[in-house]
C-alpha cells in the first residue's frame, strides 16, 4: 500500500505544482521528510503525518490509499453553499502535532470563532486524532 500512497502523493504533487519540500513544511514536517518517503528512502510514514499531507494535497486518505479515484472534493452541499456567495467553500483541518499540541490549516475563510471552538472541541478531548 505505501508504493500506492507514494504515488498518489507524488501525483497530487505535480496537479498543484508543490515541491515536496513546502508540502512537507505545510505539513508540518521536515522539509526533506516527504521527499525521501516518495522516493522511498523512508520505508513507513505515521498515520498522523501522512493526515497532514493529505490536507495540504487537498486530498482525502481514502484517494492516498487508492481507495476512490477522487481526490476528496467537498460534498455538493458544500459546493451549493460556496456558489450562492461566489466564493469556494472553506476547509479547515485540525492535525495532532504530539499529544499536547495541534496545528491549524485552513484553505479559504473561517470565522475566528469557529476556529476556536474547534480548537476548544479538540482541548477537551472531543475530537480525535
Amino acid at each position: 500500500m505505501s508504493q500506492i500512497i507514494r504515488d498518489r502523493i507524488a501525483a497530487r504533487l505535480k496537479e498543484l505544482g508543490l515541491s515536496t519540500g513546502q508540502a512537507s513544511l505545510d505539513a508540518g514536517l521536515s522539509r526533506s521528510l516527504l521527499g525521501k518517503y516518495v522516493r522511498g528512502e523512508v520505508e513507513q510514514m505515521r498515520e498522523d503525518r501522512i493526515e497532514a499531507v493529505a490536507a495540504v494535497l487537498k486530498c482525502s486518505m481514502a484517494y492516498l490509499r487508492g481507495e476512490t479515484d477522487e481526490p476528496g472534493l467537498p460534498s455538493a452541499g458544500d459546493r451549493d453553499d460556496a456558489a450562492a456567495t461566489g466564493e469556494p467553500a472553506p476547509v479547515m483541518s485540525l492535525v495532532a502535532v504530539g499529544t499536547d499540541r495541534a496545528r491549524i490549516h485552513v484553505e479559504g475563510t473561517v470565522t475566528f470563532e469557529a476556529a476556536l471552538a474547534i480548537m476548544e472541541l479538540f482541548r477537551k478531548g472531543q475530537l480525535g486524532y
